[in-house]
């Protein structure tokens, strides 16, 4: 996960709760291994972003932690994971995950190295409502701290999967 709200791991927000009652439910994923965010179990967010490094750091190689795949979101704000603009989170540097403060809840959030990290990026952007920041992730003078989502760089290309909507005009 790139992010998690600090829900419980049955709360109907949870992105966990999701993936465990779809990619994971049956077939093959059903036998992966899933490192959910720990949350609610925890005194705070603050606490959940430091136990959540830990776990990256002991089943993840590399420094920041190599994901093979990431794949990721683009909020209509040019978020991706909870890194929002106008919050402390897209700037974190020193550590691997963070608490992401936006739309009104804490999140737990890799960062920006991390998310930079992975071998594969894919963005997937879905409606019209997400046009702009579309427009703007692509534009290479658009500001990071405007779009939070052109902070990740990673060495290869990024694929963008995006419906016609999202698309539109470009």
């Amino acid at each position: 996960l790139g992010d998690e709200r600090w829900v419980a791991a049955d709360d109907p927000s949870s992105n966990a709760r999701m993936l465990r009652n779809t990619l994971f439910a049956a077939g093959p994923g059903a036998s992966a291994t899933f490192h959910a965010v720990p949350t609610v179990e925890l005194p705070d967010a603050d606490a959940s972003a430091a136990a959540f490094a830990e776990v990256l750091s002991r089943v993840c190689s590399g420094e920041p932690p190599v994901f093979d795949v990431m794949l990721l979101g683009l909020g209509d704000d040019g978020h991706t994971a909870s890194l929002f603009p106008g919050t402390d989170a897209p700037g974190v540097r020193d550590r691997w995950a963070t608490v992401g403060r936006g739309k009104g809840l804490d999140r737990i959030t890799l960062t920006a190295p991390v998310l930079s990290a992975a071998r594969e990026v894919m963005f997937l952007v879905g409606g019209a409502g997400k046009n702009q920041a579309l427009r703007r992730l692509l534009d290479p003078n658009e500001s990071p701290e405007r779009t939070p989502a052109r902070l990740v760089q990673p060495a290869n290309d990024v694929l963008i999967l995006a419906d016609q909507d999202a698309a539109a005009g470009l």
